[in-house]
């Protein structure tokens, strides 16, 4: 039930439906909402029919198929990843601009000083630059023109949001003001516990082959696969205090509950429910492939399991990218352009985090003198 409408005089992207189940429209009612459905209802966005934009080259054509999934074909790599930031903030805008927030340091901003403990750690330990060539390039040779055309594309959701009205609704909940991206934003490098966690186990063992020494240390740490401890000779490890400790603590991730504001606060509902469903906790995301030679079909068969919580909303992203030298379809991350685990109907690919030692500790003593 796509509806297809073309427009020479303007450049515009095309938000179009495939079937009515995505039309999500809100009854035009006299009353104000008085409930947090009503509400949310009042600001879905809109994802059928036309949507005109100046900063598209061509025409952009937006599919949600019934599970509201955007596949979108572009006819250029500009347009496509401009409409992949847009659509993907049509989506999720809040869960990008909290994980941000959290990624930068800046949750006092609005959770005050109790979250002033991450802000210290967020801002210690993230990545400032340069912001150069060499930079973006390490990511991919395109890489700074995706990233600027993708922050574009989600600034200009924000525009569009800020002057239809149809913001996420937890904004009109917070009272809060989404904040504009700009190319290097997505790179934040410190939103995973990981690399934090893996710091700490390394605290951790050294500790431990201070006081057990190096081959019980390694016992009771249990590599996989196992493997002897080399500890290099002349390290003090006695350095490693509480302070030393402590230094990376207080990160709390990124899902960010800001308090609701009158008289949202009072509706009933406002209250948090307890997740009681069940809890990802198993160790083991793996993936692998299978040779054509080792299955029925003749086919390579590619299988990737990241281990993650289900939560709401996802950490993962489904989208379909079509433009000329550009096919992928499978899951991103929201605040990411492109397809981080998927295929382009020739090769498939896939990622997991599992344990690896990613971490390196450097103690360093601040010139008293100089700070």
């Amino acid at each position: 039930m796509a509806e297809h409408v073309h427009q020479e005089s303007t450049r515009s992207l095309y938000a179009l439906a495939v079937t009515m189940a995505a039309l999500l429209i809100l009854s035009a009612c006299d009353s104000a909402p008085s409930n947090f459905d009503e509400l949310a209802q009042a600001h879905l966005p809109q994802v059928e029919g036309t949507i005109e934009l100046l900063g598209l080259h061509d025409e952009v054509e937006v599919l949600r198929d019934p599970w509201g999934v955007p596949h979108i074909y572009a006819n250029n790599l500009d347009d496509l990843f401009y409409a992949q930031g847009f659509v993907q903030a049509q989506d999720r805008l809040w869960q990008m601009d909290m994980y941000r927030r959290a990624g930068e340091g800046r949750l006092a901003e609005i959770l005050g000083p109790e979250a002033l403990e991450h802000d210290r750690a967020a801002r210690l330990l993230k990545y400032r630059g340069p912001w150069n060539n060499e930079e973006f390039s390490s990511y991919h040779p395109e890489a700074r023109r995706i990233l600027e055309v993708f922050t574009a594309g989600v600034n200009a959701y924000i525009d569009h949001a800020e002057a239809t009205g149809e913001l996420p609704v937890e904004y009109k909940l917070t009272g809060l003001e989404p904040l504009r991206w700009q190319a290097h934003t997505p790179l934040l490098r410190i939103a995973t516990a990981m690399p934090t966690g893996d710091a700490r186990r390394e605290l951790s063992l050294a500790q431990d082959v201070a006081s057990l020494g190096a081959a019980e240390a390694n016992r009771r740490a249990n590599p996989t696969p196992y493997r002897d401890l080399i500890v290099p000779n002349g390290v003090d490890y006695s350095v490693i205090d509480r302070e030393v400790l402590q230094g990376l603590s207080g990160f709390r991730g990124t899902i960010v509950r800001p308090p609701l504001i009158a008289p949202y606060d009072a509706w009933e509902g406002a209250a948090l429910s307890l997740n009681l469903g069940a809890q990802e906790n198993s160790p083991g995301s793996n993936n692998w492939a299978i040779s054509g030679e080792m299955t029925a079909s003749g086919k390579v068969i590619v299988a990737n399991d990241p281990h993650r919580g289900v939560t709401n909303p996802s950490l993962r992203y489904l989208v379909h990218l079509d433009a000329p030298g550009w096919k992928a379809i499978g899951s991103t991350e929201p605040v990411l352009p492109g397809v981080a685990i998927g295929h382009n109907g020739r090769v498939a690919w896939g990622l997991t985090i599992v344990g690896t030692d990613q971490s390196d500790i450097y103690i360093e003593t601040v010139n008293p003198d100089n700070p």
